[in-house]
C-alpha cells in the first residue's frame, strides 16, 4: 500500500501511447533473447509523460524500485515488534472450558456422618440419581448407602471415566467404597442444600478438629463406663464366690459337728450299756 500503485490508463491513452512511442502494453508472445529487450521498450516514458500521468486520479505510477529510508525501515521494524506474540493453540484446549469449580462439601460434617433429609434429595428416582453423580468429581463430597441403610457423608477419592466408570469413596478413616456407573443410581446421592440452609449451617459450623476431639471423647467416655461395668461385675462375682466358699465351708463345719454329735451320742450309749451291765 505504501510503496506500490498498479497502472491505471484508458484507452484512448493507451492509443495515444502506443502511436508516439511504439510501445505495446498489450501482452503477446516474444521470441527467446529478446525478453530484456522488450523490457526496456515498455518502460521507455519520458519525464513529462510521467508527470502527467501521475496526476491521473491522483496515483502515481512508480516505474522502478524504491528503496525504503533508514527511518521508515525502522518505524516499520518498531511496528511489528509491538504486536503481541499470541501463544500456540493448545489441541486440548476448550473455548468454552470454565475455571475448575470448588470441591463440594458441607459444614459440621465428617466421615461417616449420617445424611439429614434436608441435605439431599431423598424422592429423586434412580436415574435422575445416576445423572446428578455423573457430575462428581475428585474432592466432592456426598451420601452413600450403608449397609444399615443410612445415607452417610463420604468423600470422592477417585473418579475413572470411559467404558469401565467408576467412583471411589473414602468412607471413614479405614474404608473406602467402590461403585461402577450401574451402582450410582442406588448408592450415591448428590449434596442438595438451598441457601437458606447452608447459610445456617456455616453460621453454626465448628471446626472438624473439634467434631472429630468431641466425637473421640464421647466413645472414650463410654469405653470408661463399659470398662467400670466390667470391673464391678467382676467384683460382685468374686464377692459371690467369697459367699459360696464360706457356706461351703460353714456346710462342711456342721457336716463336722453333726458326725461329732453323733460320736459322742453313741459313746454315751455305750456307757449306758456298760452301767446296766
Amino acid at each position: 500500500g505504501k510503496y506500490i500503485r498498479v497502472i491505471k490508463v484508458d484507452a484512448i491513452e493507451l492509443a495515444r501511447l502506443e502511436a508516439e512511442d511504439g510501445v505495446s502494453i498489450a501482452t503477446e508472445s516474444v521470441a527467446p533473447g529478446k525478453e530484456e529487450e522488450r523490457k526496456r521498450e515498455d518502460t521507455k516514458v519520458d519525464a513529462i509523460e510521467l508527470a502527467r500521468l501521475e496526476t491521473v486520479e491522483g496515483a502515481p505510477i512508480v516505474m522502478e524500485s524504491v528503496a525504503p529510508t533508514k527511518e521508515e525501515v525502522k518505524k516499520e521494524e518498531t511496528k511489528v515488534s509491538a504486536i503481541p506474540e499470541q501463544a500456540p493453540e493448545s489441541n486440548n484446549a476448550s473455548p468454552s472450558s470454565s475455571p475448575p469449580r470448588a470441591p463440594i462439601s458441607l459444614p459440621n460434617y465428617i466421615l461417616g456422618d449420617e445424611a439429614r433429609t434436608t441435605h439431599y434429595n431423598a424422592s429423586s428416582t434412580r436415574e435422575e440419581a445416576a445423572i446428578d453423580a455423573k457430575s462428581l468429581t475428585a474432592g466432592d463430597a456426598a451420601f452413600i448407602l450403608r449397609r444399615d441403610y443410612k445415607w452417610a457423608y463420604a468423600i470422592v477419592v477417585e473418579k475413572e471415566e470411559g467404558e469401565n466408570s467408576r467412583l471411589v469413596f473414602m468412607a471413614d478413616k479405614k474404608n473406602r467404597k467402590t461403585f461402577p456407573e450401574s451402582a450410582w443410581g442406588k448408592y450415591i446421592r448428590v449434596i442438595k442444600v438451598d441457601a437458606d440452609e447452608l447459610a445456617k449451617l456455616e453460621a453454626e459450623s465448628v471446626p472438624h478438629t473439634k467434631i472429630e476431639e468431641t466425637k473421640e471423647e464421647t466413645t472414650k467416655d463410654a469405653d470408661e463406663e463399659r470398662n467400670k461395668g466390667s470391673k464391678k461385675k467382676k467384683a460382685l462375682t468374686k464377692t459371690e464366690e467369697a459367699k459360696e466358699e464360706t457356706t461351703k465351708d460353714g456346710d462342711e463345719e456342721g457336716n463336722k459337728g453333726s458326725k461329732k454329735k453323733k460320736a459322742l451320742t453313741k459313746t454315751e450309749e455305750a456307757k449306758e450299756e456298760t452301767t446296766k451291765d
